[in-house]
């Protein structure tokens, strides 16, 4: 008697596609569970960062920062700022200020410095802090420094 493998085959092939329908299922919800979470924000309404202070040192720069105004010294410059520094949740500030420029030598007793309006923008990450000054009137750059929180800054004053 010859007897037919059909019922055999179809259980095998209902098993198989039984098994594959409920993974696939059970992967589905988790790919949609994952891709919501990692499209939404933590917080959304992060806190404003604190006002930044204290002496701040980089090549060609030395920046000491009090509640009253931050005073900048370059190596044949310095600057003023009489507003608070206040990076947003990113790490990022913009302020004005003052840039003046010196020269080497003596300073003549009829002479006096004029200083130029300046934005002072950059970010702070942790203990560093990258910071660029543009003149305001001829947006010509005075440079980009890289200042570390505590350290004394390296300058080679004008002769």
């Amino acid at each position: 008697m010859i007897r037919s493998k059909a019922p055999f085959y179809s259980i095998g092939f209902v098993s198989i596609v039984l098994i594959l329908s409920q993974s696939g299922q059970c992967g589905g919800s988790k790919m949609k569970a994952s891709s919501n979470n990692s499209n939404q924000k933590v917080n959304p309404t992060q806190p404003k960062s604190e006002q930044l202070t204290g002496n701040w040192g980089g090549q060609g720069i030395v920046m000491e920062i009090a509640t009253s105004g931050t005073t900048l010294t370059f190596d044949c410059a310095h600057g003023a700022i009489t507003e608070a520094m206040l990076p947003d949740s990113n790490g990022k500030f913009e302020v004005e200020g003052s840039f003046t420029r010196e020269r080497g030598g003596p300073i003549r007793e009829d002479e006096n410095p004029t200083a130029s309006p300046a934005n002072f923008s950059g970010i702070v990450d942790g203990e560093k802090m990258t910071l660029t000054i543009t003149l305001t009137k001829n947006k010509e750059s005075m440079g980009t420094y890289t200042l570390m929180r505590g350290k004394t800054g390296r300058l080679r004053r004008c002769l």
